[in-house]
């Protein structure tokens, strides 16, 4: 952000713009119009509505205020699930283009790579599978919604990066976190209509697929941390063999390195010179008895298993 700045910084030292080609709005009304959704940056006419016949000073300065908006958007404080912060997350995308294109041809060309790409995207991750099947229409869509959850995190921003041009390419993984983020947000938002209604997808109403998949939207429901506090609670007051058990260790560690506090189960690490390595754990010694407690498996073999599938080059 520290770039980001200074760019601010370099776009106060414009004069002020002297006119507009006739069919662009000034900077500041087109801002308002992403910020309240009713223009899309993702599809707008740059080059039709005529910012390419502005001086390039002039165009810097145009969009200045949709610059500045689009950094509330990664502000301490702020809910980046909000749907107004998601639009300006994502315009900072388009902005980025416009401001790194030198000229029109080299901006039909980034952009329209780019809207292009992420319309692929768009496309497999609305036609992820779903990660199991079942008749009853809730359990459907969590298992739809799990499906996506577990696509988006499956894929590679780098190769989805790979023959963009170069500012696309530059771009392509602010485009790709947007898309993470919806589908994060939307999951976190659903499943807490739902568990209003229900309680929990316990595995003895609706079964341990259910169970598996409400809780790894529970666990990736980071931008909403007093949701996954809420939660824990909730999972460690059910009943015995209502909810995995291992899965309540695994959100007690994610809770409390969210609150700056050690984990308790070891869980929750980084890989360190290609190995695995939990990050601060409570009372070290002590830390297999607990894990056996929640039947996991020691220690030192979840970091074998996540040396050899999450720190491999």
């Amino acid at each position: 952000m520290t770039a980001l700045r200074n760019l601010l910084l370099a776009l106060a030292t414009f004069a002020p713009v002297a006119g507009f080609a006739a069919t662009l709005p000034t900077g500041a009304e087109f801002s308002d119009s992403v910020a309240s959704g009713k223009a899309n940056l993702e599809t707008f006419d740059f080059a039709g509505a005529g910012f390419w016949r502005l001086p390039p000073g002039e165009r810097i300065q145009w969009l200045q205020p949709a610059l500045m908006d689009s950094q509330i958007a990664f502000n301490p404080g702020v809910d980046p699930c909000a749907p107004e912060m998601q639009r300006r997350g994502r315009s900072m995308i388009w902005i980025s283009v416009l401001l790194q294109a030198a000229d029109e041809a080299e901006w039909t060309r980034n952009a329209g790579a780019l809207r292009t790409r992420i319309a692929k995207l768009d496309a497999e991750l609305a036609a992820a599978k779903p990660m199991g099947e079942s008749s009853d229409p809730r359990v459907a869509e969590l298992l739809a919604r799990f499906g996506r959850d577990q696509a988006v995190r499956g894929m590679s921003q780098e190769k989805w990066a790979e023959g963009l041009p170069p500012i696309a390419a530059k771009i392509w993984g602010l485009a790709f976190i947007s898309r993470w983020q919806a589908i994060d947000c939307a999951n976190t938002a659903w499943l807490k209509t739902q568990l209003a209604e229900i309680g929990w997808f316990s595995i003895p109403k609706f079964g341990a697929e259910a169970d598996t998949a409400a809780w790894h939207l529970v666990q990736h429901a980071d931008r909403e941390p007093d949701f996954q506090r809420r939660m824990l609670k909730e999972l460690e007051a059910l009943p015995q063999g209502h909810t995995d058990a291992k899965r309540i260790g695994y959100l007690w560690d994610r809770v409390a390195l969210a609150d700056k506090r050690p984990q308790r189960y070891g869980t929750q690490g980084q890989c360190i010179e290609g190995v695995w390595k939990p990050m601060d754990v409570e009372d070290p010694e002590h830390l297999d008895e607990r894990r056996k407690a929640l039947g996991m498996e020691p220690i030192a073999e979840h970091a074998l298993l996540n040396t050899r599938t999450g720190c491999s080059k």
